[in-house]
Order: C-alpha cells, then structure tokens, then sequence
C-alpha cells in the first residue's frame, strides 16, 4: 500500500498467490491447520487495513492543507518533507514556502499551529499562538511551520 500498489494488484498478485501456496503447503502436510489458519487472519487483516487505508484517504479528499514558515525562517526542507507525507496520506497540500508574514495569512480559513517537525515525530505546541489549545501537544497538523 505504501509503495503505491493498487488495490487490485495487491489482492491479486501478493495475498491470492500467498494463499493458494498455504493451500498447497497444508494440502502435502508441510504446515498445520493453526498455520494456515495465521496465514488466513494475517490476510484478513491486510484486507482491512487496505479498506481502513481506502476510508482515510477518501475522507481526507478535499482537505487541503496550507503549509509555511513563519517570518525569518529560510528552512523548509523538513516542511517540504512534511508535505510529502501530508500527500501520502490523502490532503491535499499547499506549500507557501519560506519566511511567510503571519499578516499575509489574514482571512485565510486554516488552523495555526507551530511544529517542530523531526523523521520520527510532530510536537505541535498550539498555545504560541494564543489559540487556547495548550502546549505540548500531538494533534492533526494543517499549518506547520
């Protein structure tokens, strides 16, 4: 799913295949009943995590996500990578770029939040801004900066 295979793909050319030889293992008495039975829920659980995958991502169509760095800030390379993970999971994403003048973001329709962004987390701390939200907090991102 990550790598961007279709649905159809991944039914028909990973977890048909597996099955069948599980089938064929079991059959010549190579694996148990309790094996084939695992091999069976495993694939049960990648059906739902390919429907649940499915659900998100249609849920988030439409949801468009601006990003920016706010003023004096030239560093957007883990912005940019931010995005790229925005997009991975279905927002649509707006990128603003460097040193972005809260000002020029008057009127727009967007949640503001500050983020420290790192290859293994977002720490959003929402009451920099004065938006009642309390520090220290992980919540949805759709402002980064």
């Amino acid at each position: 799913m990550e790598a961007g295979i279709p649905t159809p793909d991944i039914d028909d050319e990973i977890i048909a295949p597996a099955l069948w030889l599980v089938g064929e293992l079991w059959e010549r008495g190579d694996i148990s009943v309790a094996d084939e039975h695992l091999a069976t829920e495993i694939s049960l659980r990648v059906l739902a995590l390919q429907r649940e995958a499915r659900r998100v991502a249609s849920s988030r169509a439409g949801v468009n996500v601006m990003l920016a760095a706010p003023s004096g800030e030239h560093h957007v390379v883990a912005l940019r990578m931010l995005a790229g993970l925005l997009l991975n999971a279905g927002y649509d994403t707006l990128m603003l770029g460097p040193d972005v003048p809260p000002e020029s973001l008057a009127g727009e329709p967007f949640v503001l939040y500050q983020a420290d962004i790192t290859a293994s987390e977002i720490h959003v701390r929402g009451s920099d801004f004065g938006d009642g939200t309390g520090a220290d907090q992980r919540v949805p991102v759709q402002l980064a900066g």
